[in-house]
């Protein structure tokens, strides 16, 4: 049986050790580069988001995804051009009635929200990569940024269709 000083010096150990150990912060993970992030993609798409709307999940776990259609201003591709003025991107969380489902550190995208989207095309539809790594909201971004990163699509995914 444990007596207090047993306890007490098991407690003072725990202590010491946690302290040997370092910072207790969180463990943080760099964001990869965005030329690696380009070469995974199969598809980059820089235009709005035009609606929104909220389904079930497909696989039937009770969760909800949210569907965002685009209209396109200019994307590129590594396989060409889909031919398309509007994607529609699925990413988890939204609302139906008072179901709701929270994805922590991925913001909903809102209407009228510029976007830059490195996008690959899985069971559900078109998703950005990594989620939040391939999401790029422009409305956030100084001017100059945009220019920085159109040579780098080009040099990974091709020449742009662009968009009237």
């Amino acid at each position: 049986m444990l007596n207090h000083r047993s306890l007490l010096l098991g407690l003072m150990a725990v202590l010491v050790l946690g302290s040997l150990t370092g910072s207790s912060d969180a463990y943080q993970v760099e964001r990869a580069p965005w030329s690696e992030l380009v070469a995974t993609s199969e598809r980059a798409v820089h235009g709005h988001v035009a609606s929104s709307w909220g389904e079930w999940a497909p696989d039937g776990s009770g969760r909800v995804i949210t569907r965002y259609e685009l209209l396109i201003w200019d994307e590129r591709q590594a396989a060409g051009p889909v031919g398309m003025d509007r994607v529609v991107v699925t990413l988890p969380g939204g609302q139906i009635g008072n179901r709701r489902t929270v994805i922590p550190g991925l913001k909903p995208f809102e209407v009228g929200d510029e976007l830059l989207l490195l996008l690959s095309h899985t069971p559900w539809g078109w998703q950005p990569i990594g989620y939040d790594l391939g999401i790029l909201r422009l409305n956030d971004q100084p001017a100059g940024q945009w220019t920085e990163l159109e040579s780098l699509l080009e040099g990974a995914l091709g020449r742009a269709r662009v968009h009237p």
